[in-house]
């Protein structure tokens, strides 16, 4: 796995020193999102939603130079959680997400023991929202197609590990289509989400 990760850098830049950071964390994340019914792409019905969800993710990170104030990383991320869309009562589902991203760092502020800083970054996956339940003659089950901007500010302790707080921004989600009485139907679970999580370095 880490040779993996290791071709991956060097293919994305060619300018990396040899200070790689491998890290395993996790994340608790609180999302408002939106459940949109779509017939032949067109939207019927938006349920709104909120959800709750651990993350568990691992990847390696890289400065690229010598003060360590700018660098990049690639992580791999696998969610679960409940979501909760309302529609003529609460729909209780699971949520399960699975992610790639990458991340640019810039770490401004750096102390003895303690490095704060800002990171940014894109990510794409699957959402999948596994309900058994349905409104309107729409399954509220979903797979989507999710693309997210991704911000958030760090600190860096002790050369340790990582703390941070990231809100994603989705960007043009898209379903995979049912056919449904001769009808195209998509189901769409869009939205943003906050997180709050810890990366350990090893």
């Amino acid at each position: 796995m880490k040779k993996l990760f290791i071709t991956l850098l060097l293919l994305i830049n060619p300018l990396l020193s040899t200070s790689l950071k491998y890290f395993l964390g996790g994340d608790l994340g609180f999302g408002l999102e939106k459940l949109e019914l779509r017939t032949d792409n067109v939207k019927q019905y938006e349920i709104p939603a909120h959800s709750y969800d651990l993350t568990i993710n691992g990847g390696v990170e890289q400065f690229w130079d010598s003060d360590n104030y700018i660098g990049g990383r690639i992580l791999g991320e696998i969610g679960m959680g409940l979501d909760t869309p309302k529609a003529d009562g609460t729909h209780y589902a699971g949520i399960f997400t699975f992610m790639g991203a990458v991340d640019l760092m810039l770490d401004f502020i750096q102390l003895d023991e303690v490095d704060f800083g800002v990171f940014g970054g894109f990510e794409y996956g699957i959402v999948v929202l596994v309900s058994k339940d349905t409104y309107k003659g729409y399954e509220l089950s979903s797979q989507t197609h999710s693309a997210f901007w991704r911000f958030g500010a760090s600190m860096e302790i002790e050369d340790e590990g990582r703390l941070e707080i990231m809100y994603k921004a989705p960007i043009n989600p898209l379903s995979l289509p049912d056919k449904v009485n001769g009808m195209t139907q998509h189901r769409v679970l869009n939205g943003g989400k906050v997180l709050v999580g810890y990366k350990y370095f090893f």
